[in-house]
């Protein structure tokens, strides 16, 4: 999480290259909204494309065993960074 401040200079250094676009809220002007933009849309997709290549390419040479294990400690991350599986999750870690 960032403060305020910091996340206001740091959304306004992203307006500034055209990442994303601030504006208000018509129902609170209190609000600001941001939106992301085609060319910062791009360049996310692009940071995850060339992330799985490397990671596809760091994980090419390991065994179906160690690929199983990887995928098992994906999947109770996903329960525990996920909402609804906060409980789920909480049985998986302690075996339950």
């Amino acid at each position: 999480l960032l403060s305020f401040p910091t996340r206001r200079s740091s959304d306004l250094g992203l307006v500034n290259q055209k990442l994303i676009l601030r504006g208000m809220s018509p129902e609170d002007r209190r609000k600001i909204t941001l939106s992301v933009t085609t060319t910062g849309s791009a360049i996310v997709n692009s940071a995850r494309t060339n992330a799985r290549s490397t990671l596809a390419e760091k994980m090419k040479n390991l065994s179906d065993s160690d690929l199983q294990s990887i995928l098992q400690a994906m999947q109770l991350l996903h329960l525990i960074f996920n909402d609804q599986g906060k409980q789920d999750s909480q049985s998986v870690v302690s075996g339950g």
